[in-house]
């Protein structure tokens, strides 16, 4: 008998009862916008405004934050996976360190967010907005950002491999040293953009409207430009060996040592030669 007393809160434990009072408190402080450290687990904070809410640390996986107000949150090293921010307000958050992988985030406003370091890797991000955003060294390989849009962003070495960007527009932002490698952009509109030493190897730019942009020192190999609009690029020293250029409008190009080795140009024909251009 004094056996089954010892054992029976242990067992309680073991199968995840907790108690009532501190989920509840938690629920308090999460709701009142500040709860740092917490467990919002599969919470549900649908339609709130948390504007300017301190949740620092907080792992709130599988939560449903949709249609959400998180306007100048300070959200530095949460946990999103799997989280629903559709449609949420992200914008002049501090989202440094913090793992939306995974999280559906359709529609979502990340305007003049500081989100170096952060990871969406697997997230969906159709039609989401990055303007003014600082998303250095961020994380979106796999990740879905069909018709999203960014002006003014600053995305420095961020990693967007084997990830759909189909009709983004990039406009006037920075992308140097950024990883496009296999990524998906048919359709793409990119603007005034630096894509200096960018790697798109691999890459899908079919039907793409790029203008005025910088890709000198870009690796460009084995890209699909079939149909694309290219005007006024500067592609100095960049390598586009075995692209595919098929119906394709080339004009106003800076192609000093760039290399088209192997490449399939607009009129079908093969560039046999491997010298750089001039």
């Amino acid at each position: 008998m004094h056996f089954t007393k010892l054992i029976f809160p242990f067992i309680l434990l073991s199968i995840g009862c907790t108690d009532t009072s501190q989920t509840d408190t938690s629920i308090n402080k999460l709701v009142n916008g500040k709860c740092i450290m917490c467990d919002a687990r599969y919470t549900n904070l649908k339609d709130l405004n948390l504007n300017d809410a301190i949740f620092m640390g907080s792992y709130f996986y599988n939560s449903n934050l949709s249609n959400t107000n998180l306007k100048g949150a300070n959200l530095q090293a949460a946990n999103f996976t799997l989280a629903n921010l559709s449609h949420t307000d992200i914008s002049q958050t501090n989202i440094r360190n913090v793992k939306f992988n995974e999280a559906l985030m359709f529609g979502a406003t990340l305007r003049g967010a500081d989100g170096s370091l952060s990871s969406f890797q697997d997230a969906n991000l159709d039609s989401a907005e990055f303007s003014e955003a600082n998303l250095t060294t961020a994380n979106f390989s796999r990740a879905i950002l069909d018709n999203a849009f960014a002006s003014n962003a600053n995305m420095k070495s961020a990693t967007f491999s084997n990830a759909s960007l189909k009709s983004i527009k990039f406009d006037n932002s920075d992308l140097e040293g950024a990883n496009f490698s296999n990524a998906n952009l048919q359709n793409a509109r990119l603007r005034m953009v630096n894509f200096k030493n960018t790697n798109f190897q691999g890459a899908d730019l079919s039907n793409a409207i790029i203008e005025y942009s910088d890709f000198s020192g870009a690796n460009l190999k084995d890209v699909n430009f079939n149909g694309a609009i290219l005007v006024g690029l500067n592609l100095t020293q960049t390598n586009m060996s075995n692209s595919d250029f098929l119906n394709s409008t080339m004009s106003s190009l800076v192609t000093e040592g760039t290399l088209f080795c192997d490449a399939r140009m607009p009129d079908g024909n093969r560039n046999i030669s491997c010298d750089t251009g001039k």
